[in-house]
């Protein structure tokens, strides 16, 4: 993917669309686009081939959602990322074919659903060392994570019947609280501003 970056970079720079002291962003920033492109139709490919679409579609929507409004683990390399990622979203859709027998949510995944809204109201948001918060957009994040959190709660309690739905979605926000953990755990408070 770095090459594709540079390659990308290199004709944007001799086009004069870029400037010379910005090539290295240009770079970083294709560089990450492309990887996540590559890790979105990776996901799409393998909801396709393990008939799961709707439910890696519910995955990939609640999991971005929340991890963009409370962090957490950074892999260091982008293919610990990928095995990271893919699986959390095995262990989501396993248990989501493990739930479909039932009748509604169980109860079990509700409780799971409140310790995880306790981890992130403790921990969250998950500050990174490319990405560090000032308090300001620590406290918004927060608010805007809760209200993500809230939403998707309330459309899966009022639709509690449609099991699989609810397990996709707890199971996703379990796997971003275990991500916010593992992430503070790593980094602390160090990238957090008073």
């Amino acid at each position: 993917m770095e090459r594709l970056a540079y390659a990308i970079t290199d004709h944007l720079l001799r086009r004069d669309v870029i400037q010379k002291e910005d090539y290295d962003i240009y770079v970083y920033g294709y560089a990450v686009f492309l990887e996540q492109m590559c890790q979105v139709i990776g996901f799409i490919l393998l909801g396709i081939v393990t008939k799961n679409l709707l439910q890696t579609a519910l995955f990939l929507g609640t999991f971005y959602l929340i991890r963009s409004a409370f962090g957490g683990y950074h892999a260091e390399t982008s293919l610990v990322c990928m095995l990271v990622s893919y699986g959390g979203w095995g262990a989501v859709m396993i248990l989501s074919r493990y739930m479909e027998a039932y009748a509604e949510v169980p109860l079990v995944l509700w409780i799971v659903l409140a310790a995880d809204l306790c981890v992130f109201a403790i921990l969250g948001p998950v500050a990174h060392a490319n990405k560090p918060l000032t308090a300001v957009q620590k406290k918004r994040n927060k608010r805007n994570g809760f209200l993500v959190l809230g939403i998707g709660s309330l459309l899966v309690f009022l639709w509690r019947s449609c099991v699989i739905v609810g397990t996709v979605y707890i199971g996703t926000v379990t796997f971003v609280a275990v991500l916010a953990m593992i992430g503070k755990r790593k980094v602390g408070t160090r990238y957090e501003e008073d």
